[in-house]
This record gives structure tokens, C-alpha cells and sequence, in this order.
């Protein structure tokens, strides 16, 4: 396997770019003057060096690691994204090894990470500037929309994304919502029903300021991995150049 600067690896060196799924996830360090940023990559099946990829990157729930990324790749697809585990900044309170937290009270800490490892893959692989999106589960989902709603306030550099995925939001995730202004974009869904009046308002505010979006249902022919693939596909397809 090749190894590119940084830490990072490509996949490059293999044979007509086949890799196993174990192969396929690379431990990547990137040693940062703000913090010492960890993250995973995943590859597609037949990546191709020339190929623009769309990224998702993946943030994990409270006290885990980038290292559930596998449990989406390569289910999502294993051929048309890229995709990337970024670890929460903050260990667990009580030291425990390899299980890390975001706070959500610290949406600057938590969105600087993300955006310098996304920023960290861009400089190293080719990645579709306009097709980042943000998969995150749990805690990491609230993360997901406050990246959604800061991404336009002059007040953060954020990397901008397309769309946010959540799943698993936790209890009393409205809570950790920055205010929002009159006027927001891009796309959102949402993996579970939402059934409590406080987080249905939060969405139909999100919808009223212009996010697009979708629920997923139990009903829906689609498993939720499949459901992402598809609707990040759809949005990709809308893109207007």
C-alpha cells in the first residue's frame, strides 16, 4: 500500500485497485499545531486517482472511536464514496483507551476537528468540494446539525457540507441547537422518526429556513444504509454547476 504524506495511505499500490474490506480502513494521523487529529479512510472497491469522490464523513457517538465508520462502509456502498471516521477531540473523562466524546456545548472544538480532517483528506485525495456530506450517529449527529446551521455564520471556518445524516439522535438534542436564522441550506436526513413536539419543532423550523428534509420511515423499501446511498445520490444528481 502506498503511503502518502501525512500519515495518510492510498490505495494506489494494489493491483487493479481490489482491496479487501479489512485493507480498505487505514488508521490516519495528522499532526496539527491545534490538535493532534485522528481519523479512518475508507476507500471504494475500484478507487480511481482521477475520479472526483464524493465524501462522507462519519462522526461517532459519545465514548466511541473513528473506528465505527466500519460499521457503515462498505454497507453504504463500496463504490461510490469515499469516506472518512473522525475522532472526537476530547478522551473519556474517565481515561478509558480508545473511546472519545464530543462536548456540545463546544461546537467550535467539535466542528474544528471536523473541518480539519475533511480539509486534511482534501489536500491529500480528490475529493468533490461540493459533495461533502456528514454521516453522524448519536451525539455525533447533533454535531452533524450544528455543522449545518454554523456553516454559513461568519463567526466559524467550517468546511461546508452538502447535507447532514443523523442517526440515533439522543435525548434532548434540541438543546444543543445553535439559533437559527432566518434563512438556511442544504439537506438533512433524519434516520428515525422524530415523535416529541420539541424535536418535530426543531425540524419544521429547520424546514421553514430552507433545509430540504427527509425522514426516513420503517416502511420505506430500503434498509437505512441503502436509504443513505440513495439520498445522497439524489442530491449529488441536483447539483447545479
Amino acid at each position: 500500500m502506498e503511503s502518502l504524506g501525512n500519515g495518510l495511505q492510498s490505495p494506489s499500490g494494489q493491483s487493479g485497485g481490489q482491496l479487501s474490506v479489512h485493507r480498505r480502513f487505514n488508521a490516519a494521523r495528522i499532526a496539527s499545531l491545534a490538535v493532534d487529529l485522528k481519523f479512518s479512510t475508507y476507500f471504494p472497491e475500484n478507487y480511481t486517482e482521477g475520479y472526483a469522490y464524493p465524501l462522507i464523513a462519519y462522526v461517532h457517538d459519545h465514548h466511541r472511536s473513528e473506528a465505527d465508520l466500519e460499521r457503515w462502509f462498505p454497507a453504504i456502498s463500496d463504490q461510490n464514496f469515499m469516506a472518512l471516521g473522525v475522532r472526537a477531540p476530547f478522551p473519556h473523562q474517565l481515561g478509558f483507551p480508545g473511546e472519545f466524546q464530543w462536548k456540545l456545548h463546544r461546537p467550535d472544538a467539535s466542528l474544528a476537528t471536523v473541518r480539519d480532517c475533511v480539509r486534511a483528506a482534501q489536500s491529500e485525495f480528490n475529493i468533490h468540494t461540493d459533495r461533502v456530506h456528514i454521516l453522524g450517529e448519536g451525539e455525533g449527529a447533533v454535531v452533524g446539525l450544528q455543522q449545518l446551521i454554523l456553516q454559513d455564520s461568519s463567526e466559524y471556518d467550517l468546511t461546508r457540507v452538502r447535507g447532514v445524516i443523523c442517526s440515533r439522535l439522543p435525548k434532548r438534542w434540541t438543546e444543543f441547537l445553535p439559533p437559527l436564522r432566518s434563512s438556511h441550506s442544504g439537506r438533512l436526513l433524519i434516520l428515525e422518526e422524530v415523535n416529541d413536539a420539541e424535536g418535530q419543532a426543531a425540524l419544521d423550523a429547520l424546514g421553514h429556513a430552507g433545509v430540504e428534509i427527509t425522514v426516513y420511515s420503517a416502511h420505506s423499501k430500503f434498509s437505512p444504509v441503502e436509504m443513505v446511498n440513495h439520498w445522497v445520490m439524489a442530491g449529488i444528481s441536483t447539483v447545479i454547476f
